[in-house]
């Protein structure tokens, strides 16, 4: 009876480690998308290359974090 306590009490720490872990990846996309659109309206580039390498600095980002919270 007492381990089915205990794994009550993990569920909602757990619930909340990953739901946080998938916030910060969604804004480490989005802001790599947006700011390299930014940049390259701002710069007045025809092909998006900030979009590109910002992209793809986000997602690099977002697999850091997910490597680094799962090894937790």
């Amino acid at each position: 009876m007492i381990e089915k306590e205990k794994s009550k009490k993990k569920l909602p720490e757990s619930l909340i480690k990953y739901s946080g872990m998938s916030t910060k990846i969604a804004l480490a996309i989005l802001a790599g998308v947006y700011g390299g659109k930014y940049l390259d309206e701002h710069w007045g580039f025809e092909t998006p290359i900030f979009t590109l390498i910002l992209s793809m600095l986000g997602l690099a980002l977002a697999l850091y974090i997910i490597i680094k919270d799962t090894r937790q």
